[in-house]
């Protein structure tokens, strides 16, 4: 198990680093972003990562009378992945990261259960967004690309965004260091 200090410290690293690049080169990243959606190379990477973690759970966790069937996983999900690839290449990229974000509370949230700081309901209430986040994400794929216009469309307003972000993963960072 993992504990919330990592925990923290991982997640402000990554949304500080990203926040970082929304900062130093906002065309570039909103470019990216904008293009994420249809590249089919990030959509099988997320694709790939997000079926093996969600086989890797499946075969963790108890399935009661259905324990027999965990051998079937190993086919099962590289089988899954080529169907993705193969049948389900459109906004892939957008979907297999909604498809992550789903993901990662589960790890986040667990590591928040023995904390008594009332201080891990950031993390807790960040888990939330991730995952409701993703809910959108796979649903509807083309939400990226009009929320990145929406909230993204000039350079200042990238910036602005970019300082937000790289705020949260300092602070993150310094709760991870200090109070967990």
């Amino acid at each position: 198990m993992i504990n919330l200090a990592t925990v923290s410290l991982v997640l402000g690293s990554v949304i500080g680093a990203f926040c970082i690049f929304l900062v130093l080169s906002p065309a570039m990243a909103r470019n990216t972003l904008l293009a994420l959606p249809r590249n089919k190379v990030a959509g099988w990477m997320f694709s790939g990562v997000g079926l093996l973690w969600a086989a890797r759970l499946l075969w963790l966790t108890p399935l009661g009378r259905f324990e027999n069937l965990k051998p079937v996983l190993v086919v099962l999900a590289p089988v899954t992945f080529l169907f993705i690839v193969f049948f389900m290449d459109e906004l892939l990229g957008a979907r297999a990261l909604g498809g992550m974000f789903v993901l990662i509370p589960a790890p986040v949230l667990e590591a928040t259960r023995g904390s008594d700081s009332p201080f891990r309901l950031v993390i807790v209430t960040l888990a939330y967004v991730m995952a409701v986040q993703g809910i959108a994400l796979v649903l509807s794929p083309y939400l990226l690309r009009k929320e990145v216009g929406v909230l993204m469309g000039s350079n200042p307003l990238c910036r602005i965004w970019g300082v937000i972000g790289a705020l949260l993963g300092v602070a993150l960072i310094i709760l991870g260091i200090t109070l967990f």
